[in-house]
């Protein structure tokens, strides 16, 4: 027990056990505060641990809303702070992974990824039966596990890639691939019988009870990857990816080329297929990486292409591969598709994730290297290794902004959620820079987050974690601003709301904050 030091409060001598909120106590060292206190300036309080620039204390706390990077407190701008709420791990000493997230309007976070091993919390649990086995969970807002789910079957290889929640949190559901056979709560969807080594997808919708109400699977000759899922405000489910040669899916069928084509089909809410539609040319590949909806019932279909494709608004050409951003009516009459170039023709480009905000903008999140053209007025942009990179077009196809994350060493963005404030998540290694003062990473790959203003201008930049490896998956946004956080760890993490540690290999994470302005 340490020893009692009081403070002269209001004329009387006061125990600091018993002191009133608010009034400090004299110190010299922090452990002569509480645990939640530090010794700043001479006396313990939990009101101002480290400001912005300021030293952070020993074992790296801050004001709420910053981060200790380098051994300062740094990461808010303009007064806008993330105050942490909760956080938690889970898993097991196997793996468990992360893939995708999404948040309703209440605050329910579904969760989709896979894993070895056992996932339990909250009085529930579940077991992965093969090396890589699906799982979906369901988490309230105030970060209670309300059920999970993990599918059997003889699939010798499963992903979940996305996931998506009705904006009234009515259902949930997910794409992925599978090879072999498939059970989803006693749905059998069977693999490619001729060749065990031909993926397929899955598309699955459950209720926000978890009743599974539909399971369909998608396939062809060749393999057939959904990469991307959104739900509009009838209900319909939308569903992006690649396939090669030709696609089966609900009695419509497809016919493609030897390369990669995207694909883009809906799914009306009892799971009967009303629409699908095919993009590619027979070039290098084109490829849906992902889709959003709005509140009007508009999609946005992005990822990249090879060569040449047209959405039915004319053909966007390129000499390699560049992004494509498409946007369809309710009914799928596709209203403008938009090319983001690099004009040198060099360097790579990741996999775009995309958010709908209620304006009826669009935005995309990824990584680049090389030079990024988004075009009209708004800058080119350059990197010299790979940064992650997240953009911006008003409902009508024009472009708002695009800031580039970049830095000393890798960074990639891997999630992105749209409403007043843009936030978008994903790992660093090194630092990060472009709100000002840069965050260093601790030691390998650090999960970021990054609070942009809707006109573009950055808000608030934000890492978290130790020596090991950790980056964020996914975020979301409920109706009153709050952020969810979801991602994979290994080591230690601490977003601010205490320190949670891996239980083994990797471990899924989940945290919440509150927005402060």
């Amino acid at each position: 027990m340490r020893a009692a030091i009081v403070l002269c409060a209001l004329a009387a001598c006061t125990p600091d056990l018993t002191r009133p909120p608010g009034l400090y106590v004299a110190c010299s060292l922090d452990a002569q505060c509480g645990p939640s206190e530090g010794c700043r300036f001479g006396a313990c309080t939990t009101e101002h641990v480290g400001g912005q620039g300021e030293p952070c204390l020993p074992d790296g706390r801050c004001d709420e809303g910053l981060v200790c990077a380098g051994g300062s407190c740094i990461g808010s701008t303009g007064g806008f702070r993330l105050v942490p709420s909760w956080s938690f791990a889970l898993g097991d000493a196997s793996t468990q992974d992360l893939d995708a997230m999404a948040t309703d309007r209440a605050g329910n976070t579904y969760i989709a990824g896979t894993f070895r091993g056992k996932i339990s919390k909250d009085g529930t649990t579940v077991q992965s039966t093969r090396e890589r086995t699906v799982f979906v969970a369901h988490v309230d807002a105030f970060g209670s596990l309300l059920w999970a789910k993990a599918f059997d079957g003889t699939a010798h290889n499963q992903r979940a890639s996305a996931i998506a929640v009705a904006a009234d949190g009515s259902s949930v559901a997910i794409t992925g691939l599978y090879y072999g056979d498939i059970v989803f709560d006693g749905t059998l969807l069977k693999g490619d019988e001729d060749d065990p080594n031909v993926c397929r997808t899955f598309v699955v919708r459950w209720g926000a009870d978890g009743r599974l109400q539909w399971a369909r699977t998608v396939s062809g000759s060749g393999p057939a990857w959904g990469l991307g899922i959104a739900t509009d405000a009838s209900s319909r489910t939308w569903v992006t990816g690649f396939f090669t040669h030709d696609l089966s899916a609900g009695g419509r069928t497809l016919a493609g080329h030897d390369d990669e084509d995207a694909f883009l089909l809906r799914y009306d809410a009892s799971g009967n297929a009303d629409f699908a539609k095919a993009f590619g040319s027979g070039g290098k590949g084109d490829f849906g990486t992902g889709i959003a909806a709005d509140p009007a019932g508009n999609v946005f279909l992005t990822g990249y292409f090879g060569s040449s494709v047209d959405f039915g608004t004319g053909a966007l050409t390129t000499v390699k591969f560049d992004l494509m951003v498409a946007k369809f009516s309710p009914a799928g009459q596709a209203l403008w598709a938009r090319r983001a170039q690099r004009d040198d023709g060099d360097g790579d480009i990741g996999p775009w994730h995309v958010a709908a905000a209620a304006d009826g903008s669009v935005v995309v999140a990824s990584d680049f290297s090389g030079a990024f053209e988004l075009g009209g007025d708004v800058p080119a942009l350059q990197a010299a290794d790979l940064d992650a990179l997240v953009f911006a077009y008003d409902s009508a196809g024009k472009p708002l902004w695009a800031r580039a994350l970049g830095g000393t060493g890798t960074q990639t963005a891997l999630a992105v959620a749209a409403g007043d404030v843009v936030y978008a998540g994903g790992a660093f290694r090194m630092g990060i820079s472009g709100f000002g003062s840069p965050v260093e990473a601790q030691g390998g790959a650090d999960a970021f987050v990054a609070s942009i203003g809707a006109d573009g201008a950055p808000l608030a930049l934000r890492g978290f974690g130790d020596s090991a490896n950790q980056y964020v998956a996914g975020v979301g946004i409920d109706a009153t601003g709050n952020l969810y956080v979801g991602g994979v760890m290994e080591g230690t993490l601490n977003t601010g709301a205490g320190t949670i540690a891996s239980a083994g290999d990797t471990d899924v994470f989940l945290a919440r904050f509150r927005v402060e302005r």
